[in-house]
């Protein structure tokens, strides 16, 4: 992968998750806790989840990226945080089996849309 490309792909890990997955990711997540508190099945908890949606979301024309870039996003995010709660490089790199210039590349563009993110409010 030429230099161009690796900047053209770093530029798409920039972009933060589509509104409407964060939206979607938080009503899962509270069905779940709802349901957890029951002592729910997975497949209830998964039945939960998928109502609580289609319930707020339903007859919504929404955009689902692909899993590859939301699994890198979540993926950047996670090595974001560890790095946040005093991680060092050298573990990162063992942690996630990534090289030494992905991670650095990982904090800088994290560390960029977190104070891009503090700005917007």
């Amino acid at each position: 992968m030429h230099e161009d490309e690796k900047k053209v792909e770093r530029k798409k890990d920039l972009n933060p998750l589509p509104k409407s997955m964060i939206e979607m990711l938080e009503i899962i997540e509270s069905s779940i806790n709802k349901e957890m508190e029951l002592d729910a099945s997975p497949h209830h908890l998964a039945k939960s989840a998928v109502v609580a949606v289609c319930d707020v979301m339903g007859g919504c024309t929404i955009y689902l990226p692909r899993g590859t870039a939301l699994k890198r996003k979540l993926r950047s995010e996670a090595i974001y945080s560890d790095f946040l709660n005093g991680m060092a490089h050298e573990e990162l790199i063992r942690k996630y089996a990534i090289a030494s210039q992905t991670v650095y590349d990982i904090i800088t563009d994290e560390r960029a849309l977190s104070l891009e993110a503090r700005f917007k409010h």
